[in-house]
């Protein structure tokens, strides 16, 4: 099993750290190529995108996930229903956004077209992003975490540097625009190829039709469930998209844009600190949800361990890099003008070190069909974000901004740790403590 776990773990680290050179050259091309008041602007528009797009996903990569990982180990025999209904409501979903974003903008009084433009065409990142996420998901339940990865990895953020590089040299007029064109047509590449991918991968899997499949009536009260399960892990995904963005949406209604965008690199550096808690839960995704499924509480303690340890150390290391020269690398790569004072990295720093060290809570919960659980939880945390964001960022700014991260990152993290505790009846962190007799959840 380490053997396993090793190769594939290598290959999803080399993956990110294609993807996170490839981001951070891309980052900084574009903060070059724009005005520190564009890169601002245009750190607002992507959030804001993020926030708007959540109902064109509402929950169905994490459901997808789920239940691909869940049925993996019963030769998925209703993995083609779920995935045929996950595009239908995505379908609907995309459809009544964008009619909705265009009677907006027709009903705009502006002479700024190019400004509407740009919207229009960010616009085109929400079908593109939800349909890339289903499918992800269903790669990673079906026991490919590596080409779930790779469209995302790769594709996109290969081609976004390479157009984004011919913008910079040849000194294109336009640049808001032209960088927004650009983001969009590399994410629709990654989405052709990852689509292509799971026709190769799971196609198969997905023709395999259970002869004792239940009949229409059973399937519909199946997928009622779905349906209710589909709002909860819906409303996870969207709170973390909100809890994720609305710092930066925010802090653009009560500062300039120059700040947004410097605090923009700052959150940029600080989320490096993620890095090996993003590639764990990849990783673990297939093997907690068959350990839940099969109610092996044993070997579910020991996988986690396993990598909490790892990704412990790792994480520390980075955190220390990060707080020790992450203001530097920022001078350097960006220039002066996207330099904050350094409590700000720190204090965003240490809110990523809390939730790297906390575990694979949220995967956890969700493999265990306890998304209620965390739904509650997150709700909590936005409203904590919301409320000090509102009151921290008109007198404190960029700071304000960053203690309302911190504050709401830990809050939930710390609640969940103890959920997956009492009610699992497993740790996340690298260490055990005290752990309860009985699994209540498996």
């Amino acid at each position: 099993m380490n053997r396993n776990i090793t190769k594939t773990a290598s290959l999803i680290a080399v993956g990110r750290m294609v993807s996170i050179f490839c981001g951070l050259a891309t980052t900084v091309l574009i903060a070059r190529y724009l005005t520190a008041d564009e890169f601002g602007y245009y750190s607002i528009i992507i959030s804001t995108v993020l926030i708007l797009g959540i109902p064109a996903q509402v929950g169905l990569p994490e459901f997808m996930h789920r239940e691909t990982a869940r049925e993996r180990a019963r030769n998925f025999p209703n993995l083609r229903d779920k995935l045929r209904w996950a595009h239908r409501i995505t379908g609907y979903s995309t459809v009544a956004i964008f009619a909705i974003t265009a009677v907006v903008l027709c009903l705009q009084d502006t002479t700024n077209t190019i400004e509407w433009t740009v919207w229009l065409i960010a616009a085109l990142l929400v079908p593109a992003q939800a349909l890339s996420a289903i499918r992800a998901g269903i790669l990673r339940g079906a026991g490919f975490p590596v080409a779930s990865q790779a469209p995302e990895l790769y594709i996109r953020p290969i081609i976004f540097l390479l157009i984004v590089a011919a913008l910079y040299f040849s000194k294109q007029q336009q640049g808001l625009l032209s960088v927004m064109s650009a983001n969009v047509f590399a994410w629709l590449v990654a989405f052709a190829f990852g689509s292509y991918l799971l026709n190769l991968l799971v196609s198969k899997r997905l023709r395999k039709r259970d002869p004792d499949l239940p009949n229409a009536d059973n399937i519909n009260q199946e997928r009622t469930r779905w349906l209710l399960a589909l709002v909860t892990l819906g409303g996870i995904g969207g709170l973390r998209v909100i809890s994720n963005n609305l710092d930066f949406v925010i802090l653009g209604w009560f500062s300039d844009m120059s700040t947004v965008g410097a605090y923009k690199i700052q959150a940029l550096m600080a989320g490096y600190i993620g890095f090996f808690i993003q590639i764990s839960n990849v990783m673990l995704s297939k093997k907690v949800g068959t350990h839940i499924e099969l109610k092996s509480t044993d070997q579910l303690q020991q996988t986690i361990t396993y990598f909490a340890n790892r990704v412990s150390i790792l994480t520390l290391i980075t955190f220390l890099g990060v707080i020790l020269f992450g203001n530097s690398v920022i001078g350097i790569l960006f220039g002066s003008e996207y330099l904050l004072p350094l409590p700000v990295l720190v204090i965003l720093a240490i809110g990523h070190l809390v939730n790297s060290i906390s575990g694979s809570v949220v995967l956890c919960l969700n493999m265990a069909r306890m998304e209620r659980a965390v739904l509650k939880t997150l709700i909590v945390s936005v409203a904590i974000n919301v409320v000090l964001n509102c009151i921290l960022i008109p007198t404190l700014g960029a700071y304000g901004a960053a203690l309302a991260t911190l504050a709401s990152m830990t809050y939930w993290n710390i609640v969940l740790f103890f959920k997956v505790r009492s009610a699992i009846g497993i740790t996340t962190l690298p260490f055990q403590i005290g752990l309860p007799n009985k699994a209540k959840a498996l």
